[in-house]
């Protein structure tokens, strides 16, 4: 498909999205199902881990610093994808980091010479909302991405799902992790970026 550009009566928006229609992968049918195994388990922990350390620092993020919602859910996709690898989940914040600033990827892209793939997002809500594999909200499981208040065609708030019907994310007045309801507004999406049955 292409639009003329001397084309009267098209929108921008119409033309941007046009555009990235050429470099946007085939979404498949989105999942029915909950993803199971331990690799959705262990988000779930890490992401619950997020509120109780927020709790225990009165309610102002990690350690009090307010970490945001997309350095959150990077930080805990790549910790469960790397517990797939090692067998075990732990929740590393340091290291972790680290380990992702240093392998650069992008949108699931995996660090050379691990398997299974360990996914690496990227920094902020907006570029992490193209990410994935888009899931009927029938089939939201632990560790699904959840973008919601969409702006310009991009999501303005991510979280990560616990449950089919809660997340953990960024409360916007505190600052501080916290554990609420899945927005049920029409402009949510639940993206997979976890395999499950792990």
């Amino acid at each position: 498909m292409t639009i003329p550009p001397d084309a009267t009566g098209v929108s921008d928006w119409h033309r941007a999205c046009v555009a990235a229609m050429k470099s946007a992968p085939l979404q498949p049918e989105q999942p029915l199902t909950t993803a199971t195994g331990f690799v959705v388990e262990c988000a779930r922990e890490l992401a619950l881990a997020q509120v109780a350390t927020a709790e225990n620092a009165g309610g102002q993020g990690s350690s009090g610093t307010g970490v945001g919602a997309a350095a959150m859910v990077r930080s805990v996709i790549y910790q469960a994808s790397v517990a797939a690898e090692v067998g075990r989940c732990e929740r590393s914040a340091g290291a972790a980091v680290a380990q992702i600033e240093a392998a650069r990827g992008s949108c699931g892209s995996s660090v050379a010479g691990t398997e299974p793939a360990v996914v690496i997002l990227p920094n902020t809500v907006a570029a992490q909302g193209v990410c994935g594999l888009r899931v009927d909200p029938s089939g939201i499981s632990a560790g699904d991405l959840i973008f919601w208040d969409y702006r310009d065609s991009a999501p303005t708030h991510v979280g990560v799902a616990v449950s089919v019907t809660q997340l953990v994310t960024v409360d916007p007045v505190s600052g501080g992790f916290v554990q609420r309801a899945i927005p049920t507004a029409r402009d949510v999406r639940a993206k997979r970026v976890l395999g499950g049955g792990v």
